[in-house]
């Protein structure tokens, strides 16, 4: 009876080391496969952050362009009616000048004909 007794102590012992290593493997593996969801999660969200911010550099970057074209074509048109305004005070100054001799010849026109 001892023996059977100690022979079926045994094979309980057996049965509930390899229960324990079963159950032990089984949450490993859970954890392995939670810990990799997790991982694999942070990582989708990592290059979706990524891409994100990408996408906001490259509308920047493009604004930043566009605002630097509009600037540029500002520079221009403004530059174009600093030579127009040249052009006009350049007139100005000729017909000033013109008006001045005009005047002057018909002065000394004025005073040779008066006694």
């Amino acid at each position: 009876m001892l023996t059977g007794f100690l022979g079926g102590f045994f094979l309980l012992g057996i049965v509930v080391a390899g229960s324990y290593d079963w159950a032990r493997n089984a949450d490993h593996r859970a954890q392995i496969a939670r810990l990799t969801h997790e991982r694999d999660q942070a990582h989708a969200e990592a290059e979706a952050r990524v891409a994100w911010r990408e996408q906001a550099a490259q509308e920047a970057h493009e604004r930043a362009e566009q605002i630097r074209l509009e600037a540029l074509q500002a520079k221009q048109q403004a530059q174009a009616q600093a030579q127009t305004a040249e052009t006009h005070v350049e007139r100005y100054r000729l017909r000033a000048r013109n008006a001045i001799c005009a005047a002057e010849r018909i002065k000394r026109k004025t005073a040779r004909s008066e006694p």
